[in-house]
């Protein structure tokens, strides 16, 4: 059996965030702000906040 995806099937796009966008992510982070605000705000997933926080 087989599986194959189907023709409607997106991939995410590529999105790069900047030094600047980083570092207020971290700042907004260690001012205890919401943290699941963050990822709808730019556009990115829940893990790329994980990794800058970890980094």
């Amino acid at each position: 059996m087989y599986l194959v995806m189907s023709s409607q099937a997106h991939k995410r796009k590529h999105k790069t965030l900047t030094i600047k966008e980083k570092s207020d992510i971290l700042d907004r982070l260690n001012r205890n702000e919401s943290f699941s605000s963050l990822p709808s705000e730019y556009l990115v997933g829940r893990s790329t906040i994980y990794d800058i926080k970890k980094n």
